[in-house]
């Protein structure tokens, strides 16, 4: 079984809240809600502005995916929480003024290997 990875991204796009008040900084933007606790090894990451959406097919050749940041620092979860996961696997993070699109290449040797289980929400299945 492939380990399950996990990663903490920020995203950051210079588009301004629609509902930010006239006073807020942009300091108090950036700061994160106090109930939340980041994660110890986020790493950050920059999505790139779209002039064309993308074409939902699976391919990243469109215009939209050739200028985005690859994302390629991913940690593993288990059975190592935050090694080297043994595959490598890249994204790129879109945007444009209605929609986040998110591309995933996950190079796996044996695709047909992976399984799903059916299980309830939040819960660990193995």
């Amino acid at each position: 079984m492939l380990p399950a990875l996990l990663i903490a991204l920020q995203v950051s796009a210079a588009v301004a809240p629609a509902a930010a008040p006239r006073h807020a900084s942009r300091d108090n933007l950036a700061e994160p809600a106090p109930h939340i606790a980041p994660f110890a090894g986020a790493r950050e990451a920059q999505a790139t502005r779209a002039l064309k959406p993308p074409v939902l097919d699976g391919k990243d050749d469109d215009e939209a995916w050739r200028d985005a940041q690859i994302i390629n620092a991913f940690r593993q979860f288990d059975p190592v929480e935050d090694g080297e996961p043994p595959l490598r696997t890249e994204g790129k993070v879109v945007y444009d003024d209605r929609y986040l699109y998110i591309f995933v290449r996950a190079f796996d040797p044996h695709p047909d290997s992976v399984r799903a289980f059916l299980s309830r929400r939040d819960t660990w299945t193995t």
